[in-house]
């Protein structure tokens, strides 16, 4: 039994302790009175509830949401930060999750936007859609933590000293087609309303007939009018380009080595196809970040996710109109980054449907 000594440190850990099942385990065990008992219980209760009330805040207030995250954000800042900075759906978590688990004395930020105006543009697409949702009974976030990750990055970024060490980004690009159809299911229920829970034989046909006629009148062609996602062909022009002033058209793309390191004023940045990023990740971060790291595989993949089985047969029934293949393969974006071989085999998996 613990000596009555030890009961103000234990009160004070026990407090701020979220895992209630260790902590209810860890009261009934250590044979205390009932007195401190009922303050240790008194002291989880009210924490919970702190909890919960951050909790709702972030999801219901911007303001409490911005602020908190920021906060956060600054409290774990560390002088020296490495950006993950892509459009979303190329890898990006995979690669920062590597990062913070390997790189000490970085901060790793995980950003899609640091153009202002896109960060309040999708600020304000939030607030819309969360009014719209809350309107309809639904549960949404009236401002997500990557768009507050972005103001704060951008900030960063803008109150830098020039002369002190160069910011170091890491951008990937995709498939243009297979980023738009990852996009289209990790956004379906927040864009479309399309909900995958408790699909099961009985209606997953309707609810493929659904995606495949929402994709194909949707998604591809009202970006940025009914909402906003990040089109893979303008990227780099509206962010990379704006931001650190490189143009990653400039210079011709090393396709079979599969990266390309860009150096600018002020910033380094390395680009890397997601087809190559397993290949090549350990050199390429090394002439990044002067040492080798290794990629982590990802939990955020597709096929792990509620919707696996769905998505698998959406990508093998969906037939993809000619004019949309050739807006995507045959644009600088793909050319640029990618030999007329793959873009054919791209190509093909969305025509060759025997």
């Amino acid at each position: 039994m613990l000596q009555n000594q030890n009961m103000p440190r234990l009160f004070i850990y026990v407090k701020w302790c979220c895992n209630k099942e260790y902590v209810l385990e860890l009261i009934l065990d250590i044979g205390l009175n009932n007195s401190w008992r009922m303050n240790i219980f008194k002291s989880i209760y009210s924490k919970l509830r702190l909890v919960k009330l951050v909790s709702y805040l972030r999801h219901h207030n911007a303001f409490f949401a911005r602020f908190w995250l920021t906060a956060m954000l600054k409290k774990n800042a560390t002088q020296r930060f490495v950006l993950v900075y892509t459009m979303g759906k190329v890898g990006s978590t995979s690669i920062s999750n590597s990062l913070k688990s390997q790189l000490k004395g970085y901060s790793v930020y995980n950003v899609h936007w640091l153009n202002k105006s896109n960060l309040r543009a999708d600020q304000q697409f939030h607030k819309k859609l969360y009014h719209e949702h809350k309107n309809n009974g639904k549960e949404s976030n009236v401002l997500p933590d990557y768009i507050i990750r972005g103001f704060y990055v951008s900030d960063l970024i803008s109150n830098s000293n020039p002369n002190s060490d160069k910011h170091k980004v890491i951008t990937l690009v995709r498939d243009p087609v297979a980023r738009e159809v990852s996009s289209f299911f990790q956004n379906s229920e927040r864009f479309f309303g399309i909900n995958f829970e408790g699909i099961d034989k009985s209606n997953q046909e309707a609810t493929l007939e659904r995606l495949i006629d929402v994709f194909l009148n949707d998604f591809i062609s009202r970006n940025g009018i009914d909402f906003l996602d990040a089109d893979p062909l303008t990227w780099f022009d509206e962010e990379i380009e704006k931001v650190f002033n490189v143009n990653v058209y400039d210079s011709q793309f090393p396709k079979g080595k599969g990266y390309m390191l860009f150096k600018n004023d002020g910033v380094d940045v390395l680009l890397i196809r997601l087809e190559d990023l397993n290949r090549c990740f350990s050199e390429a971060s090394a002439q990044l970040l002067g040492k080798e790291q290794k990629i982590i595989k990802s939990k955020n993949t597709a096929g792990k996710k509620n919707y696996s089985s769905i998505y698998a047969a959406f990508k093998n029934r969906l037939e993809l109109p000619e004019w949309y293949l050739d807006k995507m393969y045959e644009s600088k974006y793909a050319k640029h980054f990618y030999t007329p071989n793959e873009r054919l085999g791209f190509r093909e998996k969305w025509t060759d449907r025997l």
